[in-house]
C-alpha cells in the first residue's frame, strides 16, 4: 500500500487555513464541485494573504477563486459552510503587523483605525523581535464575516462575537453555531480544573440540541485556563445565514459599498 496524490500541490506553503468542499451544483445546475481554501498565512506570525485558492476536482488544478483586497486577511479562525454551501462564514482570526521602525507600526495603526473599530478587533502590544528586528503588533478580531463562494467573492462582515478569539474552533447543529476556545493574546487567565468540566460532560450524556445548549450555558463561561479561553460564543445558525444574504443582495447592487451589514 502506498500513499498516491491525485491532485497538485497547493500555489504556495501555507497554515492555519480552512477549508471547504463545495459539491456539484451548489451554485447552478453546471457548477462543479470544488475544494476551497481560505484564511491562512504564509510565513512564520507574518504573511497573511487575502488569496482564496480554489480548485475544481475534476480538473486538479489550484486557482485564486477570489481575491478581496478590502478586507483584513486574517488566519487561525473559526469557519463553517452553511448547508446550502453557499456561504464560508468565519470567526475571529489573527493578523500580524510587523515593521523597522515604531513610527511606521503608530502609522499603520492610524490607517486602519477605523476598519478595526469598524468591523471589532483588538490591538496588542507592541513588542521587538531581535532575531528580525522588527516591531511587532498582534490584531485579534472578533469579526464573524461570510465568504460570498456563489456570487461576489466578497468578505461579508456580519456580526461579532463576544470578545475576540484565535486559534478556535466552530461547529454548528441544525440551529446553533458554536465557537469555542482560542487564544486570549496575553490576558491574564484563571486556572479551572477541566477534568471537572470534561467528567460532567460524560455524565450528562448530551443527546439533544437543548441538553447541549444547557450544558454550555452552565460550563462555558468559566474564564480562560493558561491562557486559552473556555468558553462559547452561540449564535443562531438561521440569523447568521440571513444577514449573509442580505448582504449579498445589497453588495450585487452595490458593489462598491462599505461591506459592513450588522449595525
Amino acid at each position: 500500500k502506498k500513499w498516491i496524490q491525485p491532485y497538485e500541490n497547493l500555489p504556495i506553503g501555507l497554515d492555519h487555513a480552512n477549508a471547504a468542499f463545495v459539491p456539484n451544483g451548489a451554485c447552478g445546475k453546471d457548477s462543479k464541485a470544488r475544494a476551497i481554501v481560505a484564511n491562512f498565512r504564509a510565513s512564520h506570525y507574518a504573511n497573511m494573504r487575502t488569496e482564496v485558492f480554489g480548485m475544481t476536482l475534476d480538473q486538479g488544478k489550484w486557482h485564486v477563486f477570489a481575491n478581496d483586497t478590502g478586507s483584513l486577511p486574517r488566519d487561525a479562525a473559526g469557519a463553517i459552510l452553511t448547508p446550502d454551501h453557499r456561504f464560508l462564514i468565519e470567526f475571529g482570526g489573527v493578523y500580524y503587523i510587523d515593521t523597522k521602525t515604531r513610527q511606521a507600526q503608530e502609522r499603520i495603526l492610524s490607517e486602519l483605525k477605523f476598519a478595526i473599530d469598524a468591523i471589532g478587533a483588538r490591538v496588542g502590544k507592541a513588542s521587538f523581535k531581535r532575531l528580525t528586528q522588527t516591531y511587532h503588533t498582534r490584531l485579534e478580531f472578533d469579526e464573524i464575516r461570510a465568504l460570498d463562494l456563489c456570487g461576489s467573492g466578497h468578505w461579508l462582515h456580519i456580526g461579532k462575537m463576544s470578545h475576540p478569539r484565535f486559534a478556535t474552533q466552530s461547529c454548528a447543529s441544525k440551529n446553533q453555531v458554536y465557537t469555542c476556545g482560542g487564544t486570549t493574546g496575553g490576558i491574564p487567565s484563571q486556572r479551572h480544573d477541566r477534568i471537572d468540566i470534561l467528567r460532567s460532560w460524560r455524565e450528562n450524556d448530551i443527546q439533544t440540541h437543548n441538553h447541549s445548549i444547557q450544558f454550555l450555558r452552565k460550563h462555558a463561561w468559566l474564564g480562560q485556563d493558561h491562557g486559552n479561553y473556555a468558553d462559547c460564543d452561540i449564535h443562531s445558525f438561521d440569523e447568521l445565514i440571513a444577514k449573509a444574504e442580505t448582504a449579498a443582495k445589497f453588495v450585487a447592487h452595490y458593489p462598491s459599498t462599505s461591506r459592513i451589514f450588522d449595525k
